[in-house]
């Protein structure tokens, strides 16, 4: 077994984007098992079979990178994954015969899925998966949020009218901070598309998400 303590973090971007593809070639070629220690969970998901988060000595959470990413089992591991968006409120199961808007989804179906409404506060999502009726957290990551000048015809099953309070650009991304009837909404959006859109303090836009976008734990 080889050990790996935060190879990557004194080198430049360039070298780190180099360096792990020739890990990842090398792993790939010889087959070693390797234990990496990241606080990067990009650089977790790009290199690693399987993601273990540790906090204080205590493993939260293990899994396939991309599942422990997608379905954070807390709040507090969903937030320390980067997202942006966590409500706390309460889920509702709906009816037991799917509605419309699930049946067009066999995936959700075959995992035995039900449709759910969430509320938080003046807010009100609907999203599928396996949860009860009872007090939860909804996570919806940034990058599932689609802002639009205007409502779309789209099959996403929530849609809100917020106000954009902040607007702040990191390379080819740009962060989107809404206010939603007084509630937060954070989505990413690419520079080309918000200067497009004119986005900046003050100006209305739609957010859109799709049912599957939000998470329950």
């Amino acid at each position: 077994m080889v050990l790996l303590d935060e190879p990557f973090s004194a080198l430049d971007p360039r070298r780190r984007g180099r360096t792990r593809r020739e890990v990842r070639a090398l792993h790939r070629e010889w087959g070693f098992t390797a234990l990496q220690v990241t606080h990067d969970f990009t650089e977790a998901g790009l290199l690693g079979d399987v993601a273990v988060l540790l906090d204080a000595g205590r493993v939260l959470q293990f899994g396939p990178p991309e599942q422990v990413f997608r379905q954070p089992a807390s709040p507090y591991i969903a937030e320390f994954l980067g997202a942006e968006n966590v409500f706390a409120g309460t889920a509702h199961v709906l009816a037991d015969e799917p509605p419309d808007w699930l049946e067009g989804d066999p995936a959700a179906l075959a995992r035995g899925y039900h449709a759910i409404e969430f509320r938080s506060g003046p807010l009100t999502f609907y999203t599928v998966g396996s949860a009860g009726d009872g007090p939860c957290y909804a996570v919806v990551r940034s990058e599932e949020v689609v802002l639009s000048l205007a409502p779309q015809s789209t099959s996403a099953r929530n849609l809100f009218r917020g106000r954009v309070v902040e607007v702040g650009t990191l390379g080819a991304f740009a962060r989107v901070t809404l206010d939603v009837h007084g509630t937060p909404l954070v989505a990413a959006v690419t520079t080309r598309s918000a200067r497009e859109m004119g986005l900046r303090e003050g100006v209305e836009v739609y957010a859109t998400f799709k049912a599957m976008a939000v998470h329950l734990c």
